[in-house]
């Protein structure tokens, strides 16, 4: 007797206690193209230009646009101002 109800239990614990829905495979997804060439590509070419320091001349170079953008707006704003 002690066999068979153990013998149970360990039938429901490999069943498992999910509803038949949960336990179906997903539906298959389409094959797609592998991007994980291009995040390696990416990640190498971070690491590169981090060890470089090109991020930081490119910082450098955005920065320096904006403010020339604020100086030249600045200057149109004195310029309709008349004297």
């Amino acid at each position: 007797m002690k066999r068979i109800g153990s013998i149970g239990i360990a039938l429901l614990w490999l069943a498992g206690c999910a509803p038949v829905e949960k336990m179906t495979a997903p539906a298959p997804q389409p094959a797609a193209p592998s991007n994980t060439a291009v995040q390696e590509k990416s990640v190498a070419r971070q690491a590169i230009e981090g060890f470089t320091g090109k991020t930081a001349v490119d910082a450098g170079q955005r920065t320096k646009a904006k403010i020339m953008d604020i100086n030249e707006q600045r200057r149109s704003n004195f310029k309709e101002i008349p004297p």
